[in-house]
């Protein structure tokens, strides 16, 4: 599996990438599974995912400027604010063991010092962690300080790209203030007035097509029962996803099952980046 590739006999790569992959070039091969199952606990991953994206938690453990390593700025307010509520002790020490437990490791030197990585979790791109378990003891090998990754450079290689926030994390987010035990909800829909706000205006922030209009879309009906061009169900009952119109998506998709407006949501961002990856490429001489 992909952490078994990570942590058993990595092969040693020249500087500086020493024993670490990139992973920011990936898309999600399955969108339509979601990084926390209905009804299960968010595990540790997917709740530090939320609390780094979470704009009133930066003062206190942020992302690294890279994308690829976050640090915990204010410890003593991270045990007070961010521990008890989210993870039910209020140990600093635990919360390490906690991270060491799920593959994370911390940087000892450079720019990076103290920061934590691992190979599958990056900025924006949280469907990584549904390739990430935790590591067996044997699994784990130690790494001397000379042999650690410099995501500076690796950055300017490969950086870590600007993502639209997923439905998901936003659910996530609330769900989380719920306790350290909450659940995942069966239908997301339950959430979708309030994120689905949220969610037009982090579109708008990240210059996705504004007929992406979700907030307006949580409270349309569709007028011919569901069917048509803009999804529904097909002959035989089956849900089918909605076609994608260039430049943009129906303002209607809030109202779709969740897997199909997460699906919606990538395809909208990929071709977000499709079409800036174009315009940067050399045009040719007239």
């Amino acid at each position: 599996d992909a952490t078994a590739r990570v942590f058993a006999a990595p092969e040693l790569k020249p500087a500086p990438y020493f024993y670490y992959s990139d992973h920011s070039l990936e898309e999600d091969p399955d969108p339509l599974t979601p990084i926390t199952a209905s009804g299960h606990v968010p595990t540790f991953p997917a709740k530090m995912h939320a609390i780094l994206t979470n704009p009133n938690l930066n003062d206190i453990v942020a992302w690294a400027p890279h994308g690829r390593s976050w640090t915990i700025l204010k410890p003593r307010a991270f045990e007070v604010r961010i521990l008890p509520k989210y993870f039910e002790h209020s140990k600093f020490s635990s919360f390490v063991r906690q991270a060491n437990g799920w593959g994370f490791r911390r940087l000892s030197s450079g720019n990076d010092r103290n920061t934590y990585y691992h190979e599958y979790f990056l900025r924006g791109m949280p469907w990584l962690v549904k390739k990430m378990r935790r590591p067996k003891v044997n699994e784990k090998k130690s790494i001397s300080p000379e042999q650690e990754p410099g995501f500076v450079a690796i950055s300017e290689e490969f950086p870590v790209p600007d993502r639209p926030l997923m439905r998901e994390i936003l659910v996530l987010q609330r769900i989380m203030e719920k306790g350290a035990k909450a659940r995942m909800p069966v239908n997301w829909e339950l959430e979708s007035p309030e994120v689905a706000k949220v969610m037009a205006a982090a579109a708008a922030a990240a210059d996705i097509p504004s007929d992406l209009n979700l907030a307006e879309g949580a409270n349309e009906e569709e007028d011919n029962g569901g069917g048509g061009a803009e999804g529904g169900a097909n002959n035989d009952g089956n849900l089918k996803p909605p076609a994608l119109p260039e430049g943009g998506v129906s303002a209607n998709v809030a109202s779709m099952p969740h897997p199909q407006l997460q699906q919606l949501q990538q395809l909208a961002a990929m071709q977000q980046m499709n079409r800036a990856a174009a315009a940067s490429l050399p045009q040719p001489p007239a």
